[in-house]
């Protein structure tokens, strides 16, 4: 049961980087557009 919890745990992280990366992508993305178009 604790090696369950553990693992739910560390997929949740996994997700929440992957969530943050491509937010970070996303954001980087849209300031370039906007200083390539301001």
């Amino acid at each position: 049961m604790r090696h369950d919890a553990r693992s739910y745990k560390e997929a949740l992280r996994l997700i929440l980087v992957e969530l943050t990366q491509s937010l970070v992508k996303t954001t980087l993305l849209a300031t370039s557009l906007i200083l390539t178009f301001s």
